[in-house]
């Protein structure tokens, strides 16, 4: 029988006895599942919730109370309604202004500032990089594309567009 060398034996005794500390360490940590969980709920008080003791047995009864709700803006009556717009009737969503499939490119002009000719709803805007007009904001202009904006919606649109 081979004898095998000191400083292979000792180095497979290092790693047996750092894979054993680890496995020691990592184990020690648990503890019972419901002392755990009790500890962490009475040492963790919810607001709005309380703990009564059950008469049953030893582990608590969660009853909900209620909790007083103070709305932000008390004069608005719908809070998903910016101030000052409308509501939509059908889905109830917020409408201000004009949105992107109520606009069309209709062209170019370029005398001295490159502009473009917007149709928005039933009117026509002449507009350049930076101008709003009922809501959208140009902002760049590349003809035949035309960057546009409604708050934080951006798109590129162009007069070969279909609507």
């Amino acid at each position: 029988m081979k004898r095998m060398p000191d400083d292979l034996k000792s180095g497979r005794l290092h790693w047996v006895y750092l894979v054993g500390s680890i496995g020691c360490a990592t184990t020690l940590g648990c503890g019972d599942a419901a002392t755990t969980l009790e500890a962490i709920q009475n040492a963790v008080p919810v607001p709005g919730i309380t703990a009564t003791p059950s008469q049953d047995s030893q582990t608590a009864d969660i009853q909900a109370t209620p909790v007083a709700f103070d709305p932000v803006s008390p004069d608005r009556v719908n809070p998903f309604v910016y101030p000052g717009g409308e509501q939509d009737e059908r889905s109830g969503f917020a409408v201000r202004g004009a949105n992107a499939s109520q606009v069309k490119v209709l062209g170019f002009a370029d005398v001295g500032v490159p502009r473009v000719f917007l149709r928005i709803e039933d009117e026509t805007k002449i507009l350049r990089e930076g101008d709003q007009a009922m809501n959208i904001r140009v902002v760049k202009i590349n003809p035949p594309n035309v960057v546009l904006a409604i708050d934080n919606l951006t798109w590129t649109a162009t007069m070969f567009d279909d609507r």
